[in-house]
């Protein structure tokens, strides 16, 4: 899926969580620059209907 949507799997699993609950905020640890960036820009990866699907239900 991440390799599909151009995005690294950490964040296609930042973004479902966010994508599930509005009201989540997702705090990740990082001592890396390069992993912090990757962190915030999961706020802005779109994951359409079907992915969202596969990944419910997945969990």
């Amino acid at each position: 899926m991440a390799e599909q949507l151009g995005v690294t799997p950490n964040q296609v699993g930042l973004a479902w969580d966010l994508a599930r609950s509005p009201q989540s905020l997702v705090i990740s640890g990082t001592a890396s620059p390069d992993h912090l960036r990757e962190n915030v820009e999961a706020a802005g990866v779109h994951l359409p209907a079907e992915v969202l699907r596969e990944l419910d239900a997945a969990a």
